[in-house]
Order: C-alpha cells, then structure tokens, then sequence
C-alpha cells in the first residue's frame, strides 16, 4: 500500500516527534507495564532487603560506638600504668637538688670528722 505524497510526509517528519527524546512511547506502553509489574512482584523481597540493611547499619553503628569506648579504656588502662611504672621508677631516681645535696655532703665534713682524720693521719 502507497500513501499519497502529502502523508507520508506528515508521518515522517520529525516534528511530530518530540524534541528532546529519541523515540517517542506512549505513556502507558508495554514495557512500562512490564516494569511496573515487576516491581509489585519483587516489592516484598525488596522491602525486607531494606529492613535488613537497615538493621545492619545500625548493628555497624553501635559496633563502632562500643569499638571507640575500648578504645578510650585501653588508653586509660594503658596511662594508668604507665604512671604506676613512673612512680615505682620515681623512688630509683634522684632529683638533681637531691643529687646536689648528697655531693655538697660527702664534700663538706663536719669539724668532728676532720678532727677525727687528722688523728689518724698520726
């Protein structure tokens, strides 16, 4: 079958077409059918998948929270003992007046001790 010359430029003129799609569908076509009843069939399934995501964000969430807290108590744990290891090693170590006080000691005799060495010097 022909079509006279007058339609079947009307048909394939691409003014009918709109502008900014490729090929123009109905609104209502098949395929959008198609997917739309996929869609309701799988709803259900993706509904829980949704739930299940949900809940394992949240069990991420408060797994982290519960990591920082370990966290925070092993860097307590951790200061406390290091100062108990700095007070036991505190009592070992000597200040520097106590070093100085101890040398201006042994240096320094008293007059008795002096006494006392120039006797056994006889």
């Amino acid at each position: 079958m022909f079509l006279p010359l007058s339609l079947s430029r009307i048909v394939a003129s691409p003014s009918n077409y709109p502008s900014n799609s490729y090929l123009w569908q109905p609104p209502y076509s098949n395929r959008a059918r198609k997917k739309s009843v996929l869609v309701d069939k799988d709803s259900t399934e993706l509904i829980e998948l949704k739930r299940e995501v949900s809940k394992l964000k949240s069990w991420c969430k408060k797994i982290a929270a519960s990591h920082k807290e370990i966290l925070k108590i092993e860097d307590r744990y951790r200061h406390a003992e290091i100062l108990e290891e700095l007070q036991e090693n505190s009592d070992m170590i000597k200040t520097e007046s106590e070093f100085e006080y101890e040398s201006e000691d042994k240096n320094s005799l008293t007059e008795n001790e002096f006494e006392d060495e120039s006797e056994d010097d006889e």
